[in-house]
């Protein structure tokens, strides 16, 4: 799980830079990552932002950032991740509420 949300993480993230590089916006038709990348976009958040916040928050909190990636990257509810880190689901809800409000005041 945590492989897989690295690796959505590490496409979209290549996908934006590689979008924010271009001079101009293709004419032809859009990629499909593009629309994924919109999502973010619209729920305001851009993507190099996040990953950025998140390498750091990874540099003093590991498991944290590999729960919010899970939760960002693979769309997984807080039941799948607390089954999946074998923890309760009150217990990843008191890990997740202090490090998305860090996250979000981050990205700011």
């Amino acid at each position: 799980l945590a492989v897989a949300g690295i690796a959505m993480r590490q496409v979209l993230v290549d996908h934006a830079r590689r979008r924010a590089a271009m001079k101009r916006p293709p004419s032809a038709r859009a990629l499909p990552l593009d629309s994924v990348v919109l999502a973010y976009e619209a729920n305001g958040m851009d993507v190099l932002d996040l990953n950025e916040a998140l390498e750091e928050l990874g540099k003093f909190d590991p498991a944290t950032a590999q729960l919010l990636n899970c939760r960002f990257f693979l769309g997984e509810s807080t039941e799948d991740l607390a089954e999946k880190f074998g923890v309760s689901k009150r217990s990843l809800e008191r890990k997740w509420a202090p490090a998305y409000a860090w996250l979000l005041k981050r990205l700011q």
